[in-house]
């Protein structure tokens, strides 16, 4: 079967791979180069997603955490395991008890892929794990396991990964429309006929669906989500609790640096992605309000920010820290789109997308 893929981010090379695999002539239509947008732009993290356990979406949690173990067994080289320190604050954090369930819950959910025990830590013992911690009206810490990805590097594999099984990625070709018979029009105006079309363009998704005149049942809300980068503050991760907005940020360190994020706001797929000084100042508070050493713009090295799609037929973004990444699958004549998504679940999403498709029983990544 020839399938053609619109949209080289890693849902979209993680369903060309899946095809692939089952014998199918492969080729990605990319506008730029392969995870150059949304992709590239995340927390760098392959995790369960411990924030969903609040609004309890404990199957997606359960899910995510075993294509965790696919990527730490698939590609170990590109991955971290670490241990994730959450403090907790007199007045400004989540009660001890619930977080330390949520935490033992997480673990819970890992099942036979745990990689290791949740903690209770005391003040004492969360400050010799976590120096860079303001002490003041420091109650403790829970800590939990997850893991930290290489995305640049993982990105090149799994882009080897396909080429290797023959998918053949078109870079800096533009898609001006589709049709539910598998035609493909570049922009160029060249016509390339398919068997199957998987629109995975991502936020872009429903910007071509439109321009195609094709009407789907499922709408996307865009979240843009900013992180900062800074020099290295941390032993371990940290999750910041908010206590404005009930969120969490991750503070991450990044070889000789640490990660900041992230900020989170409704986007228009016409709006400039960038991190806004709103956002910036954002972020920069959060960690002020827990670390010992304070930061200002001028120590920020670095900023970035991407755009991510939530299926708004599913989440309402009246709180944003519960949108879930949670996906769609919809087929129409010969187009299927593929809605949401992240990088922890895409493997097992590519794999339902063609399983679907070609009618073949589904199997388990792990």
């Amino acid at each position: 079967m020839d399938i053609a893929v619109i949209g080289a981010g890693v849902n979209g090379i993680c369903c060309a791979i899946a095809f692939a695999e089952k014998g199918c002539k492969v080729t990605v239509y990319e506008r730029k180069t392969p995870f150059s947008e949304t992709s590239s732009k995340s927390s760098k993290l392959l995790h369960g997603g411990i924030r969903y356990l609040e609004t309890f979406h404990f199957k997606l949690v359960r899910e995510a955490l075993a294509d965790r173990a696919w990527w730490i067994e698939k590609a170990e080289q590109h991955t971290k395991i670490n241990r994730f320190f959450i403090p907790i604050y007199k007045n400004k954090s989540r009660s001890r008890l619930k977080l330390y369930i949520g935490v033992k819950v997480y673990e819970w959910l890992a099942g036979q892929y745990s990689l290791g025990r949740s903690q209770y830590h005391s003040p004492k013992e969360t400050l010799e794990h976590n120096p860079a911690l303001v002490p003041e009206g420091l109650l403790g810490a829970v800590s939990y396991i997850d893991v930290q990805m290489d995305d640049r590097n993982l990105s090149e594999w799994l882009i080897r990964r396909a080429e290797s099984l023959g998918v053949i990625i078109r870079n800096n070709t533009p898609v001006q429309r589709i049709e539910t018979d598998g035609s493909v029009e570049l922009i160029n105006g060249e016509v390339v006929r398919h068997m199957k079309i998987i629109n995975a363009c991502g936020p872009w998704i429903k910007e071509l669906n439109d321009r195609s005149s094709i009407n789907s049942a499922y709408s996307l809300a865009l979240v843009k989500g900013s992180h900062l980068i800074v020099d290295g503050l941390l032993a371990n991760p940290i999750v910041i609790q908010v206590p404005s907005d009930g969120r969490i940020v991750f503070a991450l360190p990044l070889g000789s640096n640490t990660l900041i994020g992230t900020a989170e706001v409704t986007h228009k797929i016409a709006d400039q992605i960038d991190c806004s000084d709103h956002e910036l100042s954002y972020l920069i508070n959060v960690a002020n309000s827990v670390f010992n050493r304070k930061i200002s713009t001028k120590e920020v090295k670095q900023s970035y920010s991407g755009v991510r799609p939530i299926v708004s037929s599913k989440t309402s973004l009246d709180d944003l820290s519960k949108a879930t990444r949670e996906s769609a699958i919809e087929t129409i004549g010969n187009l299927t789109n593929v809605f949401g998504g992240k990088w922890t679940s895409a493997m097992r999403l590519g794999q339902k997308v063609s399983d679907q498709l070609l009618k073949t029983k589904e199997r388990k990544l792990c």
